[in-house]
């Protein structure tokens, strides 16, 4: 199985981008599980990134 790191790394995120969590301003560490799964529902900031610039440049060249 993964470390929420490894997990984190393959996504693109920094290392611990979800160690920490804010609910109503208490800030708590997160259990393993929870980040794997936080990052199992995240998209890969890589992928987003080339999307937004491939429909820039489409809006950018429509007429």
């Amino acid at each position: 199985m993964l470390t929420p790191i490894e997990k984190e790394r393959i996504q693109g995120f920094d290392d611990d981008w979800t160690k920490w969590s804010d609910i109503n301003g208490v800030v708590t560490e997160m259990l393993a599980r929870m980040r794997r799964f936080c990052m199992g529902s995240a998209l890969v900031v890589q992928v987003v990134t080339r999307m937004g610039q491939i429909i820039n440049e489409i809006v950018e060249a429509d007429p």
